[in-house]
């Protein structure tokens, strides 16, 4: 690889990204929202042998089977940053 290109950052160098809490939708260019759901905020990896890591920086690999393979089935690698729940209903 040549020495100019920027090298992506490891999953060890990164945090989530945490949320704030707003009374709107914001509205400014470069803002994203999503509903807080009350589950683990994590960040993971795809492809090959992923890992899970907690806000904590705990490693989750082992917590979610289920959702590594999932991870491990996507065809490219990257960092996901989202929250893992469970989302169910009762009648």
């Amino acid at each position: 690889m040549a020495s100019w290109l920027p090298t992506a950052p490891t999953l060890d160098e990164l945090q989530p990204m945490l949320l704030s809490e707003r009374k709107t939708i914001p509205r400014e260019p470069g803002w994203h929202y999503e509903i807080k759901f009350d589950g683990y905020r994590m960040l993971a990896t795809t492809g090959g042998a992923p890992r899970l890591k907690s806000k904590n920086g705990a490693d989750a690999t082992t917590w979610f089977p289920e959702l590594v393979d999932a991870l491990a089935s996507l065809p490219a690698g990257g960092i996901l940053d989202g929250e893992v729940c469970s989302v169910g209903c009762s009648l």
